[in-house]
Order: structure tokens, then C-alpha cells, then sequence
């Protein structure tokens, strides 16, 4: 049992998902109950960007203000799923993305985007973020949408030379 019930620490982003993953064999967290189903969720949760969330979040064409869209107009498209599928050269599609959105993933480290060299909007909003790092190939960057993360320190971003907008 653990209990840091009005401790400000519980106010942080993912803070009960986060002790979970940390202490396996917690039975009770703050007064409340830890279920196998809650436990399951908290391991379940990524703490790094994989190749098939980038294949299911990414877009071929540049959207404009994609930030302000409607959630429904920024699902995939038929151009989008036909150019990332893999035929031949499994890793060609990785250069067709232009645009990628993984916001509310939970992401804790930003992995696994070096071959997105014609990335030109990323949105990770959201996410459980502490830096910026990894991004130096995506030099054609134009717009990095990171609001909602736990970035104290603003770093790593000499490379994005084309960078117009920068949310944190």
C-alpha cells in the first residue's frame, strides 16, 4: 500500500500509470484499489514511438493547421494507407511521410523518427515528454506541436533550420 494523497505529486501527468509500471505488486494506491485490468493498462501504456504507430498515424500530404482540424478530418486517407503500404523496399514508405500525429500517447522519449527525413509536421501533444532529441535528421521540419508534455529545458534544435512554429 502507498498512499500520497494530497501530496502535489499526484497531480502530475500519468503519476498513478507511473507508479504502477514502477511497483509491479501494489495492491492499493492512495486509498484506492489497484485492479489487474488498471495494472494491465499501465504496463500496456508505450513509453516510445514504434514503427507501426508511425505507419498508423502518418500522412503523405501536408494538411494545413491540422492542429485546429476537426478530429474527423485528420484520420488517414486512402492516398495515406496506399503510399505507406510496403511493397518491395519495406523501408520506402518511411520517406513519403510528411505529416505525423501522436498526441495522447502517453509517449515519455521521442525514438524511432530519424528516417522520417521529409517530416514536415509533428504534433506529439499531450505525451509524457522530458526533451527534445532525436529529431536531428528531420531537418525539413516546419512545425513541432508539443504542448501538454515536460519540457523544462529547450534544446536540441539546431538542425530544424525550416522550423515556422513551435508549440510547448
Amino acid at each position: 500500500s502507498l498512499n500520497f494523497a494530497n501530496n502535489p505529486v499526484c497531480e502530475m501527468k500519468s503519476y498513478r500509470h507511473y507508479v504502477l509500471r514502477r511497483l509491479l505488486k501494489l495492491e492499493s494506491l492512495d486509498g484506492q484499489a489497484v485492479t489487474a485490468a488498471e495494472q494491465q493498462l499501465a504496463m500496456a501504456n508505450t513509453s516510445s514511438i514504434k514503427t507501426q504507430m508511425v505507419k498508423d498515424n502518418a500522412f503523405v500530404q501536408r494538411r494545413s493547421n491540422w492542429s485546429l482540424m476537426p478530429a474527423r478530418f485528420r484520420q488517414q486517407g486512402l492516398l495515406d494507407k496506399e503510399a505507406l503500404t510496403t511493397e518491395g523496399d519495406d523501408d520506402a514508405w518511411w520517406e513519403r511521410v510528411q505529416d505525423l500525429e501522436l498526441n495522447h500517447r502517453h509517449l515519455r522519449k521521442l525514438s524511432n523518427l530519424e528516417r522520417l527525413v521529409n517530416l514536415k509536421a509533428l504534433s506529439l501533444c499531450d505525451n509524457e515528454i522530458l526533451g527534445i532529441q532525436g529529431l536531428e535528421k528531420c531537418v525539413l521540419l516546419e512545425e513541432l506541436l508539443m504542448e501538454e508534455n515536460r519540457i523544462s529545458k529547450l534544446e536540441n534544435l539546431s538542425t530544424l533550420v525550416n522550423l515556422k512554429k513551435l508549440d510547448l
